[in-house]
């Protein structure tokens, strides 16, 4: 049996057309008997209802007074600082209040109200008058 490599173009699609028109036709005829489904009204966007935020939260208390007055100033000025947050070089508020949760359970914690005196002046330098 020899099988032709030459396709008629015009022949196929024009037996093509045929059949997804035949094909169209009994899908139609098929589905004339069913019952339509009602109509879909368009819905309408659910409002979004924020909700009240709560007062900022006061920083966390460690009581180490240095640390919880460094603490209260990177909370208030964190807007400012996410440039620098954004760029590795400086954590959220979240992260640093966490940072020095961790440290105050170490042997570091007696050179903490140090520390936190020191981080708290370079701090104030950052971010500005109150």
């Amino acid at each position: 049996m020899h099988v032709s490599r030459d396709i008629d173009v015009g022949k196929f699609r024009n037996g093509l057309h045929a059949a997804l028109m035949c094909g169209s036709l009994v899908g139609s005829a098929l589905l004339s008997g069913c019952p339509q489904p009602a109509p879909v009204e368009p819905s309408q966007p659910e409002a979004v209802v924020e909700e009240p935020q709560p007062e900022e939260a006061a920083a966390e208390e460690m009581g180490v007074p240095d640390c919880d007055a460094y603490l209260d100033l990177y909370r208030r000025c964190e807007a400012r600082l996410r440039p620098a947050i954004a760029a590795g070089e400086m954590r959220s508020y979240e992260a640093e209040a966490g940072w020095l949760r961790y440290m105050a359970t170490t042997s570091e914690r007696p050179a903490m109200p140090a520390a936190c005196r020191s981080m708290l002046g370079d701090l104030r330098t950052r971010c500005g008058p109150p």
